[in-house]
């Protein structure tokens, strides 16, 4: 009779230990997929803001190459521009 006793208490408390620990890897599987949705939003909006700040760097530097200022210290030769313009054709 003791040892039917022992096993109910050994099950009742293997029981209690799986629902814990079964709740407790329920709710670290929730927060990691809550960290890895934050973070998806986050990459999206790196991307985008990567992207408008490329085009924004472009635009710039054609700003700055077509300026009379840069022209006036990095004049190129006519012989130069020629060879660039033939090699982008």
């Amino acid at each position: 009779m003791e040892t039917i006793i022992k096993a109910d208490i050994f099950f009742f408390i293997t029981t209690i230990s799986v629902v814990l620990l079964t709740i407790f890897i329920l709710i670290g599987i929730i927060y990691v997929l809550t960290i890895v949705s934050k973070a998806n939003k986050l990459l999206d909006i790196l991307t985008k803001e990567v992207t408008g700040t490329n085009a924004y760097i472009q635009d710039m530097l054609t700003d700055i190459r077509m300026s009379k200022v840069f022209t006036l210290f990095f004049h190129r030769s006519k012989k130069a521009s020629q060879r660039r313009h033939e090699t982008e054709s």
